[in-house]
């Protein structure tokens, strides 16, 4: 438990690379290349460090950090057992 609020700016960051990424999408189906180049741009700013500073962060908390995928699934598999024997 606990990186609530790193946990959500990192899901945050990857959220707005989607939206950047529609957002070019868009602009280039439109015909606006200018916008297009202009939403690229922040998208490259974003990776270059804010969203991987973002991932850093939430890390210690992510289910990707090994530790605490195993711990997770050990204690949901706990819980379902115990729900499975209570019935």
């Amino acid at each position: 438990s606990g990186g609530e609020e790193q946990r959500v700016l990192a899901r945050n960051g990857l959220k707005e690379l989607v939206l950047t990424w529609r957002r070019i999408e868009m602009a280039v189906a439109a015909g606006r290349n200018a916008d297009a180049a202009t939403e690229f741009r922040n998208y490259r700013n974003l990776m270059a460090a804010a969203v991987p500073a973002l991932l850093a962060s939430a890390e210690p908390w992510s289910l990707f950090n090994q530790d605490v995928h195993d711990q997770h699934y050990a204690a949901l598999r706990e819980v379902m057992r115990s729900r499975h024997i209570s019935h």
